[in-house]
């Protein structure tokens, strides 16, 4: 995407697009049509034989049978595409965390952060969002670690006690790294609520949450451990940006459009395939 917003820049400068800039955007051209060779705006169809046949000297059918053709599934076929699927990675990214990892709130799954991103980087992901759940339980972690992953992004605190995430979180990081000591560990803080803005209770514990998360990923870094990170909640979905969510702390699409653009490219440069 990068590429194509700098041809974009390139041609239009400050212009409005016009027809006679089509022929310049080729980039931005094959863009568009490897999206729709993945993802076409018809993924369907249906048709009827004429009469009685038989497909590939195996399938016989006829007049009154239906035949749905798949277009996402024959734009994927080896025999005409080099790795048609392929994604950038060979493992998935692991997200864990509670209804807001989930993208209980989107208006469809595609439309979560981690959707986003992959779309963005071509990164497959695995989704461990638990509404009302994400407590850093050593069970869950013992289960995380069993995934393939290239990086696991952990999204936690929301549902815990400042209690149980001080007597969590740090074992919850020792499990995973006991199964999985070099992949990339992601920690994010609690992105904002906007009940900070008025109670100041709530507000204490949330910070007090974001300092036991903040302080973990440091004390791990101080000890040798290179390939662990944090992604701090006024770098990501602050109160500069209430109007995504629809509750005061749930993200809305508008939200995940914002923590999607936010997180792509700090987990990208992480994963080796982001500028620097």
């Amino acid at each position: 995407m990068q590429a194509a917003r700098a041809q974009v820049d390139a041609v239009l400068g400050d212009e409005m697009p016009r027809v006679e800039h089509l022929g310049e955007l080729r980039y931005v051209e094959q863009v568009l049509m490897e999206t729709l060779r993945l993802w076409p705006t018809a993924p369907a169809f249906a048709l009827k034989p004429l009469e009685e046949t038989t497909i590939g000297g195996k399938y016989p059918v006829g007049p009154r049978d239906t035949l749905m053709v798949l277009v996402p599934e024959l734009h994927r076929d080896p025999k005409d595409w080099e790795e048609p699927a392929a994604f950038r990675l060979p493992g998935p990214t692991g997200y864990y965390g509670t209804s807001i990892t989930q993208g209980g709130c989107a208006s469809r799954p595609g439309l979560s952060y981690q959707g986003m991103i992959g779309r963005a980087w071509n990164i497959d992901y695995a989704n461990f969002g638990f509404s009302g759940k994400g407590k850093c339980e050593r069970e869950v972690a013992e289960r995380l670690a069993e995934i393939d992953a290239c990086c696991y992004v952990l999204d936690v605190g929301q549902n815990t006690s400042v209690e149980e995430l001080g007597d969590r979180f740090v074992p919850f990081l020792d499990v995973l790294r006991e199964g999985r000591p070099e992949i990339p560990l992601l920690a994010t803080t609690p992105i904002f609520y906007n009940a900070e803005l008025w109670s100041t209770t709530h507000q204490k514990g949330v910070n007090e949450k974001r300092r036991i998360i903040s302080s973990a990923v440091t004390e791990r870094k101080a000890g040798g451990d290179q390939s662990v990170y944090l992604l701090d909640v006024p770098d990501y979905l602050w109160s500069d940006f209430t109007d995504g969510a629809v509750d005061g702390g749930h993200p809305n699409d508008l939200g995940f459009a914002r923590m999607a653009e936010r997180l792509g490219p700090v987990l990208a440069k992480i994963l080796g395939i982001g500028e620097d």
